[in-house]
This record gives C-alpha cells, sequence and structure tokens, in this order.
C-alpha cells in the first residue's frame, strides 16, 4: 500500500508534458490550394529546365556548324547541371505525391511533368553528342557538307523551341503541329544519311568523320523524337486528352478526360 501510495503521488506531481500535434496532408479546399500552388511550381521548373536545353541545343548546332569548339566544351561541361535539374524535379514530383491524396488526374498530371522533364534531358544528352563531334570534327569537311545535313541539324532546335513554347502556352493546335512536323522529318533525316553516304565514296580519307556525322544525324532524329514526345505531353496536359499520330497522320483520341 506505501509504495502504491508513493507511484500515485509520483504521477500526480510528474509534470505532464505538451501535446505534440503532428500535422498530416492537406485536406479540402487547403489541400486544393497546397496542390495547384506545387504544381504550378514544379510546372515552372520543367519549363526552366526545357529553356536550358534548347540553348544547349542550339549551340550544339552552332558549334557544328561554325567549328567552334568552345561553344561544344560549354554544351558538354553543362550536362551535369541538367541532370540534376531533372533529378530534383522528379523528387519534388514524388513528394508531392506522397504528401497529398491526390486524385487520379493530378497523378497523371505529375506523372506527365516526369515525363517531360525526363524527355528534356535525352534531348539534353543528345545535344552534347553533337557537341563532342563538333569538338573533335576536323574543319575542312564542313565546306562539302550537304545542305540537307543541315538543314536536318537546323529542324533539331526549331522544333525544340516549338515544344517548349506549345507548353508553355498551353496550345494544342501548336503541340499538334510539332508532331507533325517532326513525322515529316523522316525523309529528311534518310536523304542526309545517303548524301553523307555519297560523300564518303568521292574519298576513303573522309570515312572516319562522314560516320561521325552519321551519329549526328541519330542524334537529331532522336531530339526531333523527344520534341514530339514533349508536344504530345503538352496536349495532354492542356486538353485532358492523350492523342497520337496515326501513319495517315490523323489523329485519334485514347482518352477524354483527366479525371
Amino acid at each position: 500500500m506505501v509504495q502504491s501510495a508513493a507511484l500515485a503521488k509520483a504521477k500526480v506531481e510528474t509534470p505532464v508534458p505538451d501535446l505534440v500535434v503532428v500535422s498530416g496532408p492537406p485536406a479540402g479546399p487547403a489541400k486544393d490550394r497546397f496542390f495547384v500552388r506545387t504544381a504550378t511550381g514544379l510546372r515552372q521548373d520543367v519549363l526552366q529546365l526545357g529553356r536550358r536545353v534548347f540553348a544547349a541545343t542550339a549551340e550544339a548546332v552552332v558549334a557544328l556548324r561554325r567549328h567552334n569548339p568552345l561553344r561544344a566544351s560549354t554544351v558538354i561541361a553543362g550536362h551535369n547541371e541538367l541532370e540534376e535539374r531533372r533529378l530534383r524535379i522528379e523528387r519534388d514530383c514524388l513528394a508531392l505525391l506522397a504528401s497529398t491524396r491526390t486524385l487520379a488526374g493530378e497523378r497523371r498530371l505529375v506523372a506527365g511533368l516526369i515525363h517531360i522533364a525526363r524527355d528534356f534531358t535525352r534531348i539534353g544528352e543528345n545535344a552534347v553528342d553533337i557537341a563532342a563531334v563538333a569538338r573533335d570534327l576536323p574543319a575542312a569537311i564542313r565546306a562539302q557538307l550537304p545542305e540537307r545535313f543541315w538543314q536536318l541539324c537546323d529542324e533539331a532546335p526549331a522544333l525544340v523551341a516549338c515544344a517548349l513554347d506549345s507548353l508553355s502556352a498551353r496550345d494544342a493546335v501548336g503541340a499538334r503541329t510539332v508532331c507533325e512536323r517532326a513525322q515529316s522529318m523522316h525523309h529528311l533525316r534518310v536523304l542526309s544519311e545517303a548524301a553523307l553516304f555519297i560523300l564518303a565514296n568521292t574519298s576513303a580519307d573522309l570515312l572516319p568523320s562522314i560516320f561521325r556525322l552519321s551519329s549526328v544525324v541519330r542524334n537529331v532524329e532522336r531530339i526531333i523524337e523527344s520534341a514530339s514526345e514533349i508536344a504530345l505531353q503538352a496536349i495532354y496536359l492542356t486538353t485532358g486528352r492523350v492523342e497520337r499520330v496515326d501513319p495517315d497522320r490523323e489523329w485519334a483520341s485514347l482518352r477524354f478526360s483527366l479525371n
């Protein structure tokens, strides 16, 4: 009894700590405001990544055309920053999904931003490969390159810029135009490669450079494909529809609602 009384007295005299309220994820209107504010910030981060990727792509093409190893080296050195930005965007997107109870449409929106960030980073990787060729390619061969090759190279930053503009302006019509232009570039790629190998037949000494320039053609093709993918995501984020281009260039809607 004496021990029980002592324990009871100790419990009474022991101060009770203040309750610590651990806040959960926002709910109701507060959750909606939190999601919109965070998603808007993430979208701006993706657009900023896209602007830097466009600048890197344009610089790589200029370095190739003008034989500017310094510009090419700048593009190569800047790739790590693009990768870090992409990883930060993905981390923030996943954190947003983990911190709020999102609807299906909201989850698809965040997933679309992750997809676009990855496509922009792939374009940056292709720009680095082009810059590496530009840095090491002999200057003398540039004057012999066919005009179709340069026309194809110029299309790469142009389509990236158009895809970025359609994403920024929420312009579904402009995004569809990007996809159609990308599809029409296939024949130009084939003609460019054919012209390069015709040039290679004129001199065996040109073969190493021609093979490296063929890799530029393939990198440009991948840039154009990634720009088309970004444009398709821009259509989805703008209209809520997942669309694709059929071989006959007619558009088909696969899904209609974000929710």
